[in-house]
């Protein structure tokens, strides 16, 4: 049988590939600066890094991120130990901000990655985020917020208010604030926008919601829900309570919404009960809508996307 390749053989392989890939991320992890620096990287908060999470690799996972992102991510924090603009803050058990200044006279964006509330895409919904808005003149802080059993509310929408209130106390950018969510991000982002008077800080001046889960009454991302609702995620007033579009009112900030017309992971459906909802309070928007299936690609460089970031910041940048 030409071409075939025996079971055992093939097993072989992958077991000789195995360690590998492995190594080059641990060996990451084991830099003295990245050992010090990351242990926030582990949703559950883990004191120090276990080697034996690494057999995440067998579902492509580890620390509660995809193998190609946490590379991606350990790579660029130790590109970027030295660069002084660029700030590491832990905020508690698995949580922390990753602060980048440009200019002190300047607006901060909160970027609220996505993940499902399973995870934090931290890479192409954050970090790639803050290199473009760099480019583009704003200060920026990507908050690495609970996930799984610790993203229940109020837990993510508190860590939100935590890092606006860390802006005002650090003096990253002029004081002034506006939130850029993706996916179960645009969840957290958009909900935050019409309670941050709840949580001690004011509102934010504009919203950008990516491709965002909206609503949690069906159809939904149901990760998400199980994950943001915790033990009532079954409760259906519950579930209506924390829809974005249900929280609209009048004061809600100007919103840069856009997504996929057939989205296979969030039901486009919630970005139309959320712009029905800024049209009837007559709140300032604009919405975008890229066709295909697709869902998560961050800026969208070289697909039919391309280009929905720099028309968002000219949208918000005259209620900055």
């Amino acid at each position: 049988m030409e071409g075939f390749i025996p079971l055992f053989v093939y097993i072989s392989l992958m077991k000789e590939k195995l360690p590998s890939k492995v190594h080059a991320v641990s060996e990451l992890f084991f830099d003295p600066y990245l050992k010090e620096q990351t242990p926030w990287l582990l949703n559950e908060g883990g004191e120090r890094f276990d080697l034996s999470k690494l057999r995440g690799y067998e579902t492509g996972k580890a620390f509660g991120l995809p193998f190609s992102t946490l590379r991606e991510v350990l790579s660029f924090l130790l590109k970027e130990k030295d660069d002084h603009s660029f700030k590491i803050v832990p905020l508690g058990k698995g949580v922390a901000a990753l602060m980048f200044f440009v200019d002190r006279k300047a607006p901060t964006a909160i970027i609220t990655p996505g993940g499902g509330y399973a995870f934090v895409s931290l890479y192409n919904e954050g970090i790639d985020y803050a290199l473009a808005l760099k480019k583009h003149g704003f200060n920026s802080l990507i908050l690495k917020y609970s996930c799984l059993g610790g993203a229940a509310y109020p837990r993510p929408l508190e860590e939100v208010a935590t890092s606006i209130k860390l802006v005002l106390t650090s003096g990253l950018g002029n004081g002034d604030y506006f939130l850029i969510g993706s996916s179960a991000g645009g969840h957290l982002a958009g909900l935050f926008a019409s309670r941050a008077f709840e949580f001690g800080v004011r509102a934010p001046k504009a919203a950008i919601l990516a491709y965002p889960v909206i609503t949690l009454s069906n159809p939904t991302h149901v990760g998400s829900r199980r994950y943001f609702l915790g033990e009532k995620r079954n409760d259906l007033e519950e579930r209506k309570r924390f829809s974005v579009q249900n929280n609209v009112t009048s004061s809600y900030p100007p919103t840069y919404i856009w997504g996929y017309s057939q989205d296979a992971v969030v039901p486009p459906n919630g970005r139309h009960l959320m712009v029905e909802a800024l049209m009837q309070n007559r709140v300032p928007y604009k919405e975008k809508e890229v066709s295909g299936p697709f869902h998560g690609v961050g800026l969208g460089k070289g697909t039919l996307a391309d280009g929905w970031f720099e028309e968002a910041l000219a949208f918000v940048r005259p209620y900055l």
